[in-house]
């Protein structure tokens, strides 16, 4: 069967796109065009999912038909409404923005999918990633291999390919942040690319000139973002009509399934020669090269087009015709060839009439272009639209090449001959412009002469004289106090790397403790790139807590405990605090809060000073006491246990104690200054006989306070250990000298002296940006601007709405990029505003891994399988399956591994319950990482779960994706990015004034200051004049701290940026 396709359009959920882009406009117009197969568009938009379920049916296999109560009857000549039927195919565009090799890449693909249950689990996948509901065409911080990946993984009939590959910012070789080649896109997933879409500026010519696209079909599809945008290109079939048809015929290398192509002229695409629109300078390749890729009139960097590309890339002259290359027709939309003869706009009265005349006598545009007899044609519509249309068909043509973002223009005539023709008639004219031929593209040769933008990187990894001393240092406990950016991980790293290097210690004797997952993961692969991973497996690295509970899964008995002990988590929790109501009654909130902040101290229920119990609830050391007793009876511990229990059982224990000391004779902390009391005391008891200690922190950047950390307790390390060295990291490799001045300013109070100044050998102009902004909603939509900007844009729309300028070069991927706050709130209108932009975003709180349904499953199956306490593992497979058949099915198989329960068949049990409709094949990734994670301690199953159990949702997400970072000031902690912004640096927010407790203003202090060094490059400050609180609309002082930093430092940022409307209508192309 012949037909033609058109497989890459929009919906109106797409950006910029027309509203009349809906199923049945785009079926009106699939007639009026004359193709069988158009694409649906945006698959990945939940809503536009719903409408495609909602009225498309089944048709041939992998095709969709129009249900026929949604068919426009009325809207169609009688003539195209019972020709061809139209069929849809499922797909949509994907934008990924991300870091490879360097570089920020940005490069769109369009995918297709067989079946809507196909679709929906690829939306699935995706909301994991980003968001994909505010743009039909969603931007993901995803690298496009592992895009390819999801898509495979989804169905194994669906397919990725490159979109408009030539196109300067978003495409797969696109000038300003493509690929040299398809290899080092896609990698080892390359062979499943067997399509290359060549977009409007690029006809097939172009590509043939490049052998290493001999392999690939060459397909063109319109982009359309308005009905009648439709089939300006599409691509001809001789196949069967189906899913499968279609891409059996593009995957084959050899005959006619595939039988060539429908064109723009490529001069007519937006990107075709290099330029600066706004100056008006057009250039050819050879021009461009004479100009050095700089605009005369300005002095900025020219927008290289498509042309320049293919000279780079090209590896053939021009006119070289590949063996199995496919014909193709370059065509020029009906509307703007009657235009053209009517000297009139293409939505004219007059042009718009002649359109529809034409397509009810005569068939539908792409036959009225290619195929109707010219003499119809000039009997229908006149002797001049029917010699337009022959020169159209002949490429006897003028163009006017498009640049830099603005479409081209091709003239059929020149303006003297369209006046001789309608006064004397063809015949003149019909023998004379046989000579016209379209104008070839000078051939130019086009030397690679990238230019990347480089920053100032760390030294070579070499140690400065500071850091040399802190690991050469032997036989005293070390101090080495580390300011932020100063390579203290670095020097951690390598000190541990000499003491096993220089045979001093075996590596099963080096204990490494931190206080978060990601610190210590970050810790184990600095150490595996530099010295044998083997080596590392056998050292301890670890968290505080995860250490502890280590310690406490050793011990048969402990405590009123067995070594099958559950650790608590919410649901546990509230199991706890049902029991706990019905003797105290209604509790507080806050309670469990609150055991934990005594229980940080070192108190007990017996121990608590009186001003505790009195500012607590009645009989609070009743609910206290009664607390542990049930921990003991459900063989229960809770997170602080995990450090009290091993304190006692190691004080109260000699031969124990003996024995873990005798282990680790090397100990090495990491954040110091954030134990509280009863981790030093553990720290001491171990630091004691051990031979070589040493500790790494700052005290500056003591931030814990309300988790019972103290900024004092680095000085309590030097009265423990009096004869402790104390080493100071002063170079800072992290942060240009303008931002580590205002935070030191900030910091001190102090604009001149500062004896712990930190020092940076990046020294730039860039100023820490100050901004005042109307409301939070106004802040941040400033926010979502300036990333914009510093992105290179997201989107055409980017460009087109001059959001950005066109010839800038992206320096920054998504994730280069974070907005820290310091509460949860704060982040409320953020998520609005990069919602509404399609900017990606990561927003993780630091709440636990074990809230999550799965995880809860997996858990209460386990602690069913050992008789350990649980909530009810039947009430969380009814919540989690829903279905109550398979619940009963999901028990009795538990019940069968309960027999003989290990972690080799409970990973093969949980995965056949894994469906690909869900998420949960990402947890079951995390738990084979958390696996390879839990070291030598892995001699059971628990230990495992534990490292589940002490797993944070910010500590895991999909590490694929590449997304804006929402943090508060908290979690950014031992975190860096090129860019930051701080918003809400206002009075009673930094510093926060929290109701009922008093403020530390020097915690809060620190902790802007901890914000502030998260910094590379680029610092914003913002704040918010008027800003809802608590449930008011309340005026807001700037923040204190931002009073400190001396204006020479500062930018001020331009507020009306914010107020600028987001919603500019573009012209829909």
């Amino acid at each position: 069967m012949n037909f033609i396709a058109d497989l890459h359009i929009h919906s109106f959920y797409s950006r910029a796109t027309s509203k009349d882009l809906n199923l049945e406009n785009l079926y009106r117009w699939g007639k009026l065009k004359g193709l069988s197969v158009i694409a649906t568009g945006d698959i990945s938009h939940p809503q536009w999912f719903r409408e495609m379920e909602a009225k498309l049916g089944e048709a041939e296999p992998g095709l969709f038909r129009l249900k026929d109560e949604y068919v426009p009857h009325d809207l169609l000549p009688t003539a195209l409404f019972n020709n061809a039927t139209v069929r849809y195919l499922l797909s949509g565009e994907i934008s990924t923005i991300y870091k490879k090799n360097g570089r920020v890449r940005k490069v769109h693909s369009v995918v297709f999918m067989p079946s809507l249950q196909a679709v929906h689990l690829f939306q699935k996948r995706l909301e994991r990633i980003g968001n994909i509901t505010s743009d039909g065409r969603p931007i993901l911080g995803l690298d496009t291999r592992d895009l390819l990946e999801i898509v495979l993984e989804t169905d194994t009939d669906a397919h990725l390919v490159p979109a408009h590959i030539w196109t300067p910012w978003f495409s797969v070789f696109g000038s300003n942040s493509g690929f040299d080649s398809l290899e080092e896109c896609f990698e080892d997933l390359y062979p499943h690319i067997f399509a290359l879409e060549t977009g409007l500026s690029s006809d097939p010519p172009m590509n043939w000139r490049l052998s290493m696209l001999d392999s690939f079909a060459l397909i063109s599809n319109s982009d359309a973002h308005s009905p009648a945008k439709l089939a300006r290109e599409a691509n001809l079939f001789r196949t069967e009509l189906s899913y499968q048809g279609i891409f059996s015929a593009l995957k084959k290398k050899t005959g006619d399934e595939f039988a060539g192509t429908i064109e723009f002229f490529p001069e007519e695409g937006k990107y075709h020669l290099d330029g600066h629109r706004k100056c008006r300078v057009r250039f050819k390749p050879s021009e461009t090269i004479e100009h050095h890729k700089l605009c005369p009139v300005c002095g900025g960097p020219v927008v290289l087009g498509v042309s320049y590309r293919v000279e780079q890339l090209a590896d053939r002259p021009e006119g070289f015709r590949p063996q199995e290359a496919k014909p193709y027709h370059s065509l020029i939309p009906l509307t703007e060839v009657l235009s053209e003869v009517h000297q009139s706009g293409v939505t004219s009265q007059k042009v718009q009439n002649t359109f529809m005349t034409l397509l009810k006598e005569l068939g539908s545009e792409l036959y009225i272009l290619q195929q109707a007899p010219l003499d119809q044609i000039g009997r229908t519509a006149g002797d001049l639209t029917a010699e337009a249309i022959r020169r159209m068909r002949e490429g006897q043509v003028h163009p006017e090449p498009g640049y830099d973002g603005e479409f081209g223009v091709i003239r059929i005539f020149k303006p003297e001959e369209r006046e001789q023709i309608l006064r004397q008639g063809l015949l003149f004219f019909v023998e004379a412009s046989s000579a016209l031929k379209k104008i070839p593209t000078k051939k130019t040769t086009v030397e690679d002469e990238s230019v990347e933008y480089s920053v100032v990187e760390s030294p070579a990894p070499g140690l400065n004289q500071e850091q040399q001393q802190a690991v050469s240092h032997r036989h005293t406990p070390l101090l080495v106090s580390a300011g932020p950016g100063t390579g203290k991980t670095k020097t951690l790293t390598h000190r541990i790397i000499a003491l096993v290097s220089n045979n001093e210690y075996r590596a099963e004797e080096i204990l490494a403790l931190t206080f978060t997952n990601k610190a210590a993961e970050e810790m184990r692969v600095r150490l595996k790139s530099m010295i044998d991973p083997k080596v590392v497996d056998k050292m301890t690295i670890s968290t505080f807590h995860a250490w502890g509970a280590a310690l406490l899964r050793e011990q048969q008995q402990f405590w009123g405990r067995n070594q099958f002990f559950a650790i608590i988590d919410a649901q546990l929790q509230n199991h706890i605090a049902d029991q706990l109501a019905t003797q105290f009654g209604k509790l507080s909130a806050s309670l469990f809060e609150r055991i934990a902040w005594c229980k940080s101290r070192g108190y007990t229920s017996e121990s608590l000073p009186v001003e505790i119990c009195e500012s607590e609830t009645p009989d609070f050391a009743g609910l206290f006491e009664r607390y542990e007793q049930i921990l003991i009876e459900e063989n229960c511990v809770d997170f602080e246990d995990l450090i009290i229990l091993p304190f006692r059982l190691l004080s109260q224990n000699a031969e124990l104690r003996r024995t873990w000391l005798k282990r680790f004779p090397v100990i090495a902390v990491d954040e110091f200054q954030d134990l509280n009391r009863v981790q030093y005391e553990l720290f001491r008891l171990l630091a004691i006989t051990a031979r070589d200690v040493s500790v790494y922190g700052d005290a500056e950047q003591a931030i814990y306070g309300f988790r019972g950390s103290e900024p004092s307790i680095c000085e309590r390390l030097i009265n423990d250990f009096p004869h402790a060295t104390s080493l100071r990291l002063m170079q800072n490799y992290r942060s240009i000298q303008n931002i580590l001045t205002g935070a030191r300013q900030m910091l001190t109070q102090e604009i001149q002296a500062d004896t712990n100044q930190l020092w940076s050998t990046m020294h730039a102009e860039t100023k820490i940006h100050l901004g005042a902004f109307s409301t939070e909603h106004s802040e941040a939509e400033f926010v979502v601007k300036r990333i914009e900007q510093l992105l290179g844009g997201t989107a055409f729309f980017s460009y087109d709405s001059d959001r950005v300028i066109s010839s800038v070069t992206a320096r920054y991927s998504f994730s280069d990029i974070a907005v820290l706050f310091r509460f949860r709130t704060l982040a409320l209108p953020l998520i609005e505003a990069l919602g509404r932009a399609g900017i990606p975003f990561h927003y993780a709180d630091d709440g636990w891994l074990s809230n999550e349904s799965f995880v809860r499953l997996i858990l209460a199956a386990w602690r069913r399988g050992n008789n350990m306490a649980t909530e009810d593992v039947s009430s969380v497979a009814s919540e989690y399956f829903m279905d109550q058949m398979q619940v009963d099915h999901f028990l009795t198989q538990l019940e069968k591994w309960r027999e003989q329960p290990d972690m080799d068949s409970f990973f093969p049990l949980m995965k056949k319950w894994v469906k690909k409709d869900d998420t949960r094949a990402d947890t079951l990734r995390l738990l084979r990482k958390l696996q390879e994670r839990s070291g030598p301690f892995s001699k059971s199953p628990e230990h495992l779960l534990d490292a589940l159990l002490l797993q944070r949702r910010i500590d895991e997400m999909d590490d694929r994706a590449d997304r804006v970072r929402l943090l508060t000031l908290h979690a950014s902690k031992g975190l860096e990015f090129p860019v930051v912004f701080i918003v809400g640096c206002e009075e009673g927010v930094l510093p926060f004034y929290a109701e009922g407790r008093k403020c530390d203003i020097q915690e809060e202090r620190r902790l802007m200051y901890v914000g502030m060094t998260r910094a590379r490059f680029h610092l914003h400050l913002t704040r918010a004049k008027r800003r809802m609180l608590r449930g008011r609309r309340q005026n807001q002082e700037a923040s204190r701290f931002t009073a400190g930093i001396s204006t020479d430092l500062l930018q001020f940022c331009d507020a009306h940026i914010a107020s600028q409307r987001r919603s500019q209508q573009l012209k829909l192309f």
